[in-house]
């Protein structure tokens, strides 16, 4: 479930003053929804079948005679439904509310929440603007409306509608915080903060997003004490905690306390439940190799005019800065959509580990025909288009076969500097389940370098490899032999800074690193004390024996 329902950003209070007795049959189904009051702040987690009123989620439907629930209550029993991930009964539910009480905005606010879920923003919002036709003025829709506008782009969009927000009702604080991401993502992160420290009191979520930015001014003093007023006041959930405590490991690493960096990070990872499997993990490393061996490309088309290039490596190996370096060239385009294209590829790969290569020929010219189609509305007029995404390491057997005139670039760093950057940030369990435990760190480490070394054997495609320290150093012959593999003119100007990278659009933006790791050459010596036994380790995977890498 994502993030933006399982935290849904405003503030619901159940007033059950009329749900004592069943209103009768006169009362204006308007005055039901004015039940709900915006006073408190109510999460999907918070939702309880004793907040709902019964003890099961799918009881039968009331007997014809019995009073059906005030819609308030049908509301809160979808969020529940959403909550267990039956999206399905939650469909069901808006579509009574909608037909039911079609005055009411509660019906299209379930739906676009459905449709978030999703991650299809466009739908979610049409609904939302649907609800607001009902209720012009609702915060809730408002709020909300500010939220998908912010996480689609709008920002202008989502500062107007903050702006709407009456001041008295509980979801303005919440509407503000929109607001404010809005003016730091239009590129005034000065006034974003002026409008955060005007919010009293302040959340430990206003001392992270303040500290953030104030972090990228570079006022790092300023953003370490906000976070540690912030981890000392009290008792904070989890998540929210682990942020504070990635941010303020950012924070120190750039001050150059950092043994107060490693032990925040550290703090951070080990309040996360560990839940890599490195048994499991190596087991299908060795099930990928087996089923896609030499034989698996036999017979396989010789390429012509080569487009895709997929960027493929571990996380922060370098593979953002050598996207923005071939975006430069005036014949590169970005695909900006490159989950869609992994979603894909690992649909593809699962079918080929569970029936064989074999059995998936059709699969691949239609897996083909949709990233080929991907490619074209990212940038018709591009020589060539870059994809970039996680896990391309775990799925590239899978994109010869499909896109026969792909590329790949292989991204290869230092490995203490990538795992140590890795461990310093804030990532989705998700795709790096790996990244919160240093012995799990080194498997997949081991992992990733067995199927690097296995692709290079026996995929087709053609494949290069770009070291990152050449890449932040500029190093003209490796430019020049990186243009040549990819049969493009050398273009001098796509260069890469050597610096903190600036974040250059939203979605950059809202993961952009912190920390000196994320981006520097032999940054882990200073970390040295703490990484002597990762770095015996990788000194022996390296030289081909087989280290520890035990639980």
């Amino acid at each position: 479930m994502s993030r933006g329902l399982i935290r849904i950003d405003r503030q619901l209070s159940i007033s059950r003053a009329n749900a004592s007795s069943p209103p009768c049959k006169d009362t204006p189904r308007q005055g039901a929804w004015q039940g709900l009051t915006y006073v408190g702040s109510l999460h999907l987690e918070d939702v309880t079948p004793s907040l709902l009123g019964y003890d099961g989620l799918m009881e039968p439907p009331p007997a014809p005679q019995q009073e059906p629930q005030p819609p308030q209550d049908q509301f809160v029993a979808a969020l529940e439904l959403l909550k267990a991930g039956k999206a399905t009964e939650a469909a069901w539910a808006a579509e009574s509310l909608i037909n039911g009480y079609p005055e009411l905005p509660i019906g299209h606010i379930l739906r676009s929440m459905i449709h978030e879920q999703k991650r299809d923003l466009a739908a979610a919002k049409t609904e939302i603007q649907a609800a607001l036709a009902r209720a012009p003025e609702d915060p809730l829709c408002l709020t909300t409306l500010a939220r998908l506008a912010f996480h689609s782009g709008d920002w202008d969009e989502a500062r107007v509608t903050a702006d709407r927000i009456p001041m008295d009702v509980g979801v303005w604080r919440d509407g503000q915080l929109w607001k404010a991401r809005a003016i730091n993502a239009l590129g005034h992160p000065k006034d974003a903060l002026a409008v955060v420290d005007a919010l009293e009191p302040a959340t430990v979520q206003q001392a992270i997003f303040a500290a953030a930015i104030e972090a990228h001014l570079g006022q790092d003093t300023s953003a370490r004490s906000r976070l540690d007023q912030a981890l000392g006041d009290g008792p904070i959930k989890n998540q929210v905690m682990r942020r504070a405590g990635f941010n303020l490991a950012a924070v120190c690493d750039r001050l150059g306390d950092y043994e107060a960096a490693f032990v925040a990070a550290s703090k951070s990872n080990a309040a996360t439940p560990r839940t890599f499997d490195p048994e499991n993990w190596q087991s299908k490393t060795e099930g990928t190799m087996a089923t896609y061996g030499q034989n698996a490309y036999l017979g396989m088309p010789s390429q012509q005019d080569p487009r895709a290039i997929f960027l493929v490596g571990l996380p922060l190996s370098g593979q953002l800065q050598l996207e923005r370096m071939l975006g430069d060239h005036p014949r590169v385009g970005i695909h900006q959509m490159p989950r869609a294209i992994l979603k894909i590829l690992q649909h593809v790969h699962a079918q080929c580990l569970k029936d064989g290569l074999s059995a998936c020929p059709e699969l691949f010219t239609e897996a083909g025909n949709e990233l080929r189609a991907a490619m074209s509305k990212a940038d018709p007029d591009a020589s060539r288009i870059v994809f970039r995404a996680p896990l391309l390491d775990r799925v590239a057997g899978v994109i010869p076969l499909c896109l026969p005139e792909a590329m790949l670039l292989c991204l290869r760093r230092n490995p203490l500097d990538t795992l140590l950057a890795i461990y310093f940030e804030h990532l989705k369990l998700s795709t790096n389940p790996y990244s919160t435990n240093l012995i799990d760190l080194l498997a997949a480490y081991k992992s990733h370098r067995q199927l690097m070394s296995h692709w290079e054997r026996v995929l087709p495609a053609p494949m290069h490899t770009v070291h990152y320290e050449s890449l932040v150093f500029n190093d003209l012959d490796a430019r020049q032999e990186l243009f040549r593999f990819l049969d493009l003119p050398f273009d001098p100007a796509c260069v890469v800074e050597y610096s903190m990278p600036t974040a250059k659009n939203h979605q950059e933006r809202a993961s952009a690193p912190l920390s000196d790791a994320a981006w520097k050459v032999d940054h882990w010596k200073h970390y040295a004390a703490h990484l002597e036994s990762l770095k015996h380790a990788i000194n022996a995977l390296e030289s081909g024996e087989a280290p520890e890498v035990g639980p």
